[in-house]
Order: C-alpha cells, then sequence, then structure tokens
C-alpha cells in the first residue's frame, strides 16, 4: 500500500510538469456518420456463450477500507474451454453506502505483466467518484501460450473469464447490470476491446494504448520480452520474423478487428500513445477505424510514457463515463478543451 501511494504521488509530480511542457493531445469526436453496429452473428454468439453453471460460488473475503470503499476479493472455481480448471480472482471496490444502491459498474482490466499498480490507481479513482470497481485479474498461465493453437484458445477463454465475472458481479446488490462498463490499459485495452464487443452488458469502454491485428503486435512490439520469445522462436523453427508473422496471420482467429463490427461507436473512448511501440500506433488506428471511428483521444507519448498523462486520462476516462452511464448533461467536448 506505502508503494502505490508512493508511486501516486510521483506519476500525479511528473504529470504536472509534462503537461505544462508538452504540447496539447488532438481530440476526436465519435464519427456522426459512422456505421451502425452489426448485430453479432449467432454461430460467435454460441461460441461466447456461457453457462452459469460454469463458475462454482464466490468466496469473498475483505482485504482493507478507505475512506470512501471497501476493498473485497472474490475467489471462485470455474471449468474452461481449455480443459482444465482455474481459479477466477475479482477485487471489489464498492464505495460506502452502496449496498442495494444500484451503481455503475466498472471492469478494470490489468495489464500483461507486473503488478497490478496502475488497474488499482484506475479503480480506486472510480471507486472514490462513487462507481463499483472491480479489477479482474489476468491468468498468469495464459503467457505460456506458444502454437497459434493455443493462442486461439487462450483468446477465447479471456472472454469467457470476462463474461463469468460479469454474471456474478451484475448479481451483486450494488451494482446496477444495466450501467456497466469496461476500462483497460494496453493487454487490458486489448482484451477490452474483446469483451466490448461480445458482450451486450458492456454499454461504455475507455480503451488505452490498445490496437488490432494481434499477429502484427506480437511480431512487431518492442517490448522485450516479447522480442526475446520472438527471437526464441525464429531460432527453433529456423524461420523469420516475417514467416512468423504470416503463419499467424493465417491461423489466428479471435482478432479485436474480426469483432470490431459488433461494437456502438458511440460506447467508446480510445486513448492512443502516438510514439507507442510497444503496441504499435498504427495497430491502435486500425481499431478505431474498425470500430467505426469512436471518440478518440492522442497524447504526445510512448506506451511508457504515457505514465506521465495518468491523471488527465482519468479525468477524460471518468468524463466519458458519466456522459455514457449516468446521462450527465455536461459538455462532451469538456476533455479536449482541457
Amino acid at each position: 500500500m506505502k508503494r502505490t501511494r508512493q508511486w501516486t504521488w510521483i506519476a500525479t509530480g511528473l504529470s504536472l510538469i509534462a503537461l505544462s511542457a508538452l504540447p496539447g493531445c488532438l481530440y476526436m469526436p465519435v464519427d456522426s456518420d459512422g456505421r451502425s453496429p452489426r448485430t453479432i452473428d449467432a454461430d460467435v454468439a454460441t461460441s461466447f456463450a456461457v453457462e452459469s453453471s460454469d463458475a462454482g460460488e464466490a468466496e469473498l473475503s475483505q482485504l482493507r477500507t478507505a475512506d470512501d470503499y471497501v476493498v473485497r476479493r472474490a475467489v471462485m472455481p470455474i471449468t474452461t474451454d481449455l480443459d482444465d480448471e482455474h481459479e477466477l480472482t475479482i477485487d471489489l471496490l464498492e464505495p460506502r453506502g452502496a449496498a442495494g444502491a444500484g451503481r455503475p459498474l466498472v471492469l478494470v482490466l490489468p495489464i500483461w505483466g507486473g503488478e497490478n499498480v496502475v488497474a488499482n490507481f484506475f479503480a480506486e479513482h472510480f471507486a472514490r467518484a462513487g462507481y463499483v470497481a472491480a479489477i479482474v485479474h489476468r491468468q498468469e498461465k495464459y503467457k505460456d501460450a506458444q502454437s497459434v493453437e493455443e493462442m486461439n484458445g487462450v483468446f477465447k477463454q479471456i472472454v469467457l473469464d470476462h463474461k463469468r465475472a460479469l454474471d456474478w458481479l451484475t448479481g451483486r446488490p450494488s451494482v446496477d447490470a444495466d450501467r456497466v462498463a469496461v476500462f483497460g490499459v494496453s493487454a487490458g485495452a486489448i482484451k477490452g476491446a474483446l469483451v466490448t464487443a461480445l458482450d451486450p452488458r458492456v454499454k461504455a469502454a475507455v480503451l488505452g494504448l490498445g490496437g488490432g491485428d494481434i499477429p502484427y503486435i506480437l511480431t512487431h512490439s518492442t517490448e522485450k520480452n516479447l522480442r526475446r520469445r520472438r527471437q526464441e522462436m525464429m531460432d527453433e523453427h529456423g524461420a523469420t520474423l516475417d514467416e512468423i508473422h504470416n503463419e499467424m496471420r493465417k491461423g489466428f482467429q479471435h482478432d479485436p478487428l474480426k469483432y470490431a463490427q459488433y461494437v456502438d461507436p458511440r460506447k467508446v473512448l480510445l486513448v492512443l500513445a502516438a510514439f507507442d511501440t510497444v503496441v504499435p500506433f498504427k495497430t491502435g488506428w486500425q481499431l478505431r477505424r474498425a470500430m467505426g471511428r469512436p471518440e478518440t483521444m492522442v497524447i504526445p507519448t510512448g506506451h511508457h510514457t504515457s505514465v506521465l498523462y495518468i491523471p488527465f486520462i482519468q479525468d477524460v476516462a471518468l468524463n466519458f463515463l458519466e456522459r455514457r452511464l449516468t446521462n450527465d448533461p455536461r459538455s462532451s467536448d469538456r476533455s479536449a478543451t482541457e
């Protein structure tokens, strides 16, 4: 907890310096002439359907209390499409006095590695604003997928995991099941794009530093662990990077670009980093086009240096959620002028 507070103060201080020195962000409203979302195809809906019996009873324990909210952890065993079982872990931040109040819910999806510092930072911000926030812990074993076939299973299971999480969360008396949002950064945004497209319960989504075209991201990202694994694959199979990319492109089935046609662009806010090479900016722009050009902010940073803009992103995200989930009458252009 102490480390999180220290990190928060450092990030806030750096942000104040950066925002006074860096050029402003580029703001693009949702395309008023954009396309309407396509109804989810029956075979896709069937493929991603979940049964309530697939999840066991959740064990709920209290982790800590804050001035404005209480943090509890839910752990539930679930069966999977990966021929195994695992536990789904959810950290639930409920504002004080929310029991039976039917508050809007924000599902917070963590980045791919490290501790959930970034996810906690945003979840606490939403909880202080009166939202129920839920962090769905990532499954570390998903990183072990090597083949395209394994990756297909993992990405499908990610969607099923979060749909099961929503099944449980929307049954909580503190949650209004008609006001559900998704928030994710980096890998969390990629997962969030899939969940937003494939679960109609999601009424709003703020997706930061994400993208589509997973084969391109995996073969062109500058993230050091991905570069190492790419080199191992090239050495093992005697293949070039282009050959690996083409093989992934032929076999990978569950790309956010494929399902973006089911997304209503009015319910999405994208935050992209102009100089991102970890999730290359061009893949975020591809996702924007595929989603029908939703409201978009482009910040003048790379992937990691975007930390300088966290307080700004918090404000923009909360303003968007207020407009989408609470019918807040405040101007939709506020974020563009700050």
